[in-house]
């Protein structure tokens, strides 16, 4: 299922899949398939950021409390996560939550 959650995430971002063999490995290559742009590294950075928090609070969910999410609801947490993250960061920022939740690249004017 986390594999699953990957390839959503990265069709709502507009980028391609990307694999590797380590996890360090996956954060360089998911953050550098974005280009050379500063803000869109930093950009795919926090997405990927909140990809693990996600997944990591979903394995402990699994593990200590015997609940599961469905992807899309995982998908959900993610957009959310990175909107407020950014909202909070940003004092400067002017993007609704819905512009966000359908094309976030587009909002940060990375497209």
């Amino acid at each position: 299922t986390f594999g699953a959650l990957w390839s959503l995430v990265s069709s709502w971002i507009g980028s391609p899949l990307v694999t590797a063999q380590t996890l360090s490995d996956h954060f360089v290559r998911f953050t550098v398939s974005a280009g050379d742009l500063r803000a869109r590294r930093s950009f795919m950075q926090l997405i990927w950021l909140a990809c693990v928090w996600v997944v990591w609070t979903e394995r402990n969910h699994r593990l200590f409390r015997d609940s599961e999410n469905t992807v899309l609801h995982m998908l959900d947490k993610i957009k959310t996560f990175s909107y407020r993250r950014l909202k909070a960061t940003s004092s400067t920022l002017a993007v609704n939550c819905h512009s966000w939740w359908s094309s976030p690249m587009l909002c940060l004017g990375l497209v």
